[in-house]
């Protein structure tokens, strides 16, 4: 379980999350998601919505791609929490990493937060393995596939942009105004 984020400082509509990788004993899989963060909501599965959910063959060392039923869309500044779960009874269902940092990874449009891993064969489970299921400072190991819809120019829009692109298309403007008069 962890955060999401589209965070740009481009000109970005919206992303797109279609799919998520893992890898792990697997076998019956869900992927869940929740608006804005997973934190304290762990436990409570009617703040959750469920994106995918299938059997899925072990695959303890190739990742595997969990196709969402329905894309999650994210715009420019929102976050989600996901979350990742296999039923398969222990250690095993799912890959995750110790934490190693504040940003699990990020690029130019989106960021993966560290979060919990949760060790109950049950979705939103309270107990597991050696008492309580969830560990904290657990990262995702696995690949989020997602497309990017870029914002396309218009007046409304200009102050979005960065500086350099806005400078060119005043100077665009200048010109063609001047080749009208001309």
């Amino acid at each position: 379980m962890f955060d999401v984020r589209c965070q740009s400082k481009l000109p970005l509509d919206y992303l797109e999350i279609s799919s998520v990788w893992v890898r792990g004993a697997l076998g019956p899989m869900t992927v869940w998601t929740t608006d804005d963060t997973f934190m304290r909501k762990h436990e409570d599965r009617s703040a959750w919505r469920c994106l995918f959910s299938q059997t899925v063959p072990a695959s303890p060392l190739e990742l595997v791609e969990l196709r969402l039923d329905s894309p999650l869309r994210l715009e420019n500044g929102q976050s989600a929490g996901l979350y990742v779960h296999s039923a398969t009874p222990g250690d095993e269902g799912l890959v995750y990493d110790d934490r190693h940092g504040d940003v699990t990874h990020e690029d130019a449009a989106f960021q993966v937060l560290p979060g919990l891993a949760h060790l109950s064969n049950r979705p939103f489970g309270r107990h597991g393995m050696w008492g309580r299921p969830w560990r904290p400072q657990r990262e995702f190991v696995g690949r989020i596939s997602y497309g990017v819809r870029w914002l396309m120019w218009k007046p409304s829009v200009h102050a979005q942009f960065p500086a350099q692109f806005r400078a060119v298309v005043r100077t665009l403007i200048m010109v063609s105004g001047a080749a009208r008069r001309g």
